[in-house]
């Protein structure tokens, strides 16, 4: 199947489709699902964070990095990032679908890199103390796949592919929180 990398299919998958805003996972019922790291060992958790990011992006994939949020977010200092390896593909205002948010986000900003020019150990270790620099998500176009470590508590991850979505909950089950459990399984059957 061919990907398409037009403006339109990002304004489609991210904003059309899907709902970008965190939480990702009670945005997109039926579509995600939630990884819990609280109570967890910190290698554990680090070690289950390289995993899940390594079965979306290999070595050399495409990786689409959505950055979002107020105009401080500062896409451009790539402070993960090899210098330089960040090309900007869509800057796209949008206001929040949630009725109780009446503040206009000012932009979502996607770029293209390598998953190579990706520094994830140091994201990781960051993400894990609470020190994140700016807000993000991570995007495979080739899966249908989008990931969001929304904080050191858990990650979301988005995917259109059902079946994929079922490989990556029997894979990582043991990480799902028990109390969202059941609305997952009962999605997963429908597959």
């Amino acid at each position: 199947m061919r990907v398409e990398y037009s403006k339109d299919s990002f304004i489609d998958i991210l904003f059309d489709r899907n709902s970008i805003e965190p939480p990702i996972f009670y945005n997109n019922p039926g579509k995600a699902l939630r990884f819990d790291l609280i109570n967890k060992p910190e290698k554990d958790n680090f070690n289950f964070l390289n995993s899940i990011f390594d079965d979306l992006f290999v070595e050399n994939s495409h990786m689409y990095v959505v950055f979002f949020g107020a105009r401080n977010s500062h896409w451009k200092t790539g402070h993960y990032f090899k210098p330089f390896s960040l090309k900007k593909i869509l800057k796209h205002s949008y206001v929040s679908r949630d009725k109780d948010v009446i503040d206009e986000k000012p932009y979502v900003v996607v770029c293209q890199t390598r998953r190579k020019y990706f520094n994830s150990k140091k994201y990781f270790m960051e993400y894990l103390n609470n020190e994140l620099k700016s807000s993000m998500l991570f995007l495979s176009r080739k899966l249908g796949a989008i990931i969001q470590f929304y904080d050191n508590r858990g990650v979301d991850l988005l995917c259109e592919e059902k079946d994929f979505r079922k490989t990556m909950f029997e894979r990582y089950e043991k990480y799902i929180i028990e109390y969202d459990r059941e609305e997952i399984v009962a999605n997963l059957r429908n597959i």
